[in-house]
């Protein structure tokens, strides 16, 4: 006799099924440090996981929409014991070998900038299906680079620079919303909530 979870409360409370795509489209990656990244992800909050995979659906959108490049990234959370964090890459082509460069060059910046301990890397293509195309995991210990300074600083000052977005709290109402359009979130995203 096979149990049904259906009607489990509980575990239906947390589950996220574009969450769980994510983590498998990770699974099919021929990549290192698969393992890693997924438990790195499944030490987020339930809230802290919908806001990431909402985040990577808008960024694809947006260059699907416009066709240009966008990204953003999350700084560690001080009040873990690892600091990790996380950047993503929307690429405006499909060339896998560009995405790649353009997505290891980012994250060292972010890591570096951020003097995170642990930083993961996603990226997709612009006419893929997939939500990641490409991925990067960075666990070397942080120290001072005097080049990894100037480039950290050049990346990440100016207009290309993406978006620094926090995934663990809540939005307010009030607050500007966190997708970019400069409407509060109440008049945005947060209208149908």
């Amino acid at each position: 006799m096979e149990v049904s979870d259906e009607g489990d409360v509980i575990k239906n409370r947390w589950k996220n099924d574009d969450f769980d795509r994510l983590c498998n489209q990770l699974k099919t990656l021929d990549e290192p440090k698969i393992t890693d990244i997924i438990f790195r992800l499944l030490d987020l909050s339930s809230d802290a996981r919908k806001n990431l995979v909402d985040f990577i659906v808008q960024t694809k959108q947006k260059t699907i929409r416009d066709g240009e490049f966008h990204n953003f990234s999350l700084p560690p959370d001080d009040s873990y014991s690892h600091r990790t964090g996380i950047t993503y890459i929307s690429l405006s082509s499909d060339n896998v070998e560009e995405l790649r460069k353009r997505l290891l060059a980012l994250c060292q910046a972010r890591k570096y900038k951020s003097k995170g301990d642990v930083w993961i890397g996603f990226g997709s293509l612009r006419s893929s299906d997939e939500m990641i195309d490409a991925v990067v995991f960075n666990n070397q210990q942080w120290e001072y680079d005097k080049e990894l300074e100037y480039l950290s600083n050049v990346m990440l000052e100016g207009e290309g620079q993406g978006k620094q977005i926090r995934i663990g709290n809540k939005t307010g109402r009030n607050e500007r919303c966190l997708c970019g359009s400069g409407l509060k979130y109440k008049k945005c995203c947060g209208m149908n909530k």
